[in-house]
């Protein structure tokens, strides 16, 4: 894995085994984020999955899942189990959830346009497909067989979403990782070494089912709503607790969405806010939740 610098010089080179133990590396820059994109702790030897901790020397996380598990799934009923020990096919970047690396190039021609051009419009449905899903161990292939059109999920909603909004607010923000606790504006951070956030994290749930976001730039409208109170965000204490931002704290915004079809013009509004977000130099992650 290599950082490169605009003129693709390499700045950065590093190599890990299967479970994110480093076996060489080689840093011009400064650089916290690791194996699987995840936050390294040089002093630990731990990283950082937002919920709990990884030590990768024994493969195992340090603190238990508050995920339970499935009865029917040996594997996700240990609570300590790092990606049901399978790292090769896996992640888990929340500390709760195993997801599944889709492999590309079992998708065909349209994967493949897809990825020389990636764009929620461009992509039609695709995304969908390969998508994770906030479900323990379900691979994206599943979730892109069985999406609902809106009118069909407006019927007939499932999991979180048949919850009402306050109810499935937490329990999004819980399985995400997110404090729980009502502070203004972020929903989670990653303390760095300076006692200033390396990232803040705002999490979102929209259930785009709704007649609401069919309407003409709805969705759009919304979303830089959460984006610009996102940028405003600055040093803030709340309960006891204090948040300290700077100019290269990461702001970023976790859209849970559910498992329906976005319209054409939802795909592009989508694309314009996610575009436009980058430009205020806040990045939106997008997850699929049932």
């Amino acid at each position: 894995v290599q950082i490169v610098d605009k003129s693709g010089a390499i700045v950065n080179s590093y190599a890990y085994d299967e479970w994110g133990n480093i076996t060489s590396q080689t840093e011009g820059i400064q650089n916290s984020f690791k194996y699987a994109g995840e936050i390294y702790d040089e002093e630990t030897g731990l990283y950082y999955l937002r919920a709990r901790y990884y030590d990768p020397s024994i493969g195992r996380f340090i603190n238990e899942d508050t995920y339970e598990g499935q009865i029917d799934n040996p594997l996700s009923q240990n609570l300590y189990t790092y990606v049901h020990n399978n790292p090769l096919i896996n992640i888990d970047p929340t500390g709760h959830v195993v997801e599944t690396i889709i492999d590309i190039g079992s998708m065909g021609y349209s994967a493949y346009e897809f990825y020389n051009h990636p764009s929620w419009k461009n992509a039609a449905f695709l995304l969908w497909d390969t998508a994770s899903v906030f479900l323990p161990f379900v691979p994206g292939s599943y979730v892109g067989r069985t999406l609902s059109t809106a009118e069909k999920f407006r019927e007939a909603k499932t999991g979180v979403w048949a919850l009402g909004f306050s109810k499935r607010g937490y329990k999004i923000e819980k399985d995400l990782g997110g404090m729980v606790n009502n502070f203004p504006t972020i929903d989670k951070f990653v303390l760095g070494k300076t006692g200033v956030a390396q990232s803040v994290t705002s999490i979102k749930s929209l259930d785009i089912s709704g007649k609401t976001y069919e309407k003409s730039n709805k969705l759009y409208s919304t979303l830089m709503n959460y984006v610009n109170k996102l940028d405003d965000f600055s040093t803030t204490t709340y309960g006891g607790l204090t948040v300290r931002v700077d100019s290269q704290t990461k702001r970023i915004l976790e859209l849970a969405l559910p498992p329906v079809q976005l319209t054409k013009s939802q795909a592009a509004e989508l694309d314009k806010a996610i575009a436009d977000a980058s430009k205020q130099g806040i990045q939106i992650i997008v997850k699929i939740v049932e």
